[in-house]
């Protein structure tokens, strides 16, 4: 971090890439990939994702909602990831812009991307046994889609006559979006 001076007033100079508001009101492409919620909206098969959601949903005998799949999967991953009420997940989404990213939004917005109230008509139509079982079929489908991109990088390194890429530190990407059951009040 760095502090400069003006005629007695000091000022902080960031170090770190920060956002700036063109950037907030503008195109969230330009946002920093090597955040965690930008890597999970580039990485997850959202065509597998909005098919089995649509699927599930039954969506040609009881109505399809108006929001496409990746915006409410990619919100109920925020919502169990954070562990947060139906409220709150769509306050938190509305505030940040790596999250409406996740969700499939091309532009930023400070608008609520849907009615808190879509949670629960969601889980009134899936069951959370059919919310877990597409969860582990996508994870598993997304962990297969990952170790290719991998042997690839490793195979065009020889290829080059370069080091392969040394393997990244695994990360668990959990997307378990069972209920989580605790003594609070709060909206599941």
């Amino acid at each position: 971090m760095g502090v400069k001076s003006h005629i007695g007033m000091k000022y902080y100079t960031p170090q770190h890439k920060q956002l700036t508001l063109d950037l907030v009101r503008s195109s969230l492409d330009n946002l920093d990939k090597s955040n965690r919620w930008v890597q999970m909206g580039d990485n997850l098969p959202w065509s597998d994702i909005e098919k089995e959601y649509n699927s599930k949903l039954d969506n040609k005998e009881k109505g399809a909602g108006n929001k496409p799949a990746r915006m409410i999967v990619g919100a109920m991953i925020v919502k169990h990831r954070l562990g947060l009420s139906d409220q709150e997940t769509i306050d938190i989404i509305r505030e940040n812009p790596y999250m409406q990213y996740l969700c499939g939004l091309s532009e930023f917005t400070d608008k609520p991307i849907f009615d808190s109230s879509l949670f629960v008509t969601i889980r009134k139509r899936i069951s959370e046994e059919e919310i877990n079982a597409m969860t582990t079929k996508l994870l598993l489908k997304q962990q297969h889609i990952l170790e290719e991109r991998r042997k690839h990088a490793e195979q065009d390194a020889r290829d080059k006559g370069e080091e392969p890429p040394k393997p990244r530190r695994k990360t668990r990407m959990r997307l378990s979006l069972q209920t989580r059951r605790t003594g609070s009040t709060r909206e599941s």
